[in-house]
């Protein structure tokens, strides 16, 4: 009996030791105004069918790892891509330039040729890290 009245009596002083004084929570942040609206001839969507946030960039745009959807539609992974961005240089007739690479746009040469780093991909399909090929013979 004299225990549970020790035990009682140590609740009831802890429970009325004085907590410490905290500082009062911050007041809510107030909603951010949205972010600005993007130009007309840019595109942001997230309707890249499976590719869609993914962690891959696959819009085949400047970065891109992969060419599997249409410019700007991989937002979440690429960014914002305006459509009308200016065009490559001209390709004299027969010279090989385009960036369906398996990693176009990386910085690395990848296609096997002059200056190339790796072969991973055919002859001219890094046109951004290789630039313009002449075909071989």
């Amino acid at each position: 009996m004299i225990y549970n009245k020790i035990y009682f009596i140590k609740i009831i002083f802890i429970y009325n030791i004085k907590k410490p004084d905290y500082p009062s929570p911050p007041p809510p942040i107030s909603p951010s105004s949205p972010p600005p609206s993007l130009p007309a001839t840019w595109n942001c969507s997230d309707t890249c069918d499976d590719f869609a946030s993914d962690g891959i960039c696959d819009d085949g745009g400047p970065g891109s790892r992969f060419s599997v959807c249409d410019l700007g539609v991989d937002c979440a992974d690429c960014g914002p891509r305006d459509l009308y961005a200016p065009s490559p240089p001209n390709i004299p007739e027969h010279w090989l330039c385009d960036n369906t690479c398996y990693h176009p746009q990386d910085n690395i040469c990848d296609d096997g040729g002059p200056r190339s780093q790796y072969q991973f991909c055919k002859y001219g399909t890094d046109c951004s890290d290789c630039g313009i090929r002449f075909p071989y013979p």
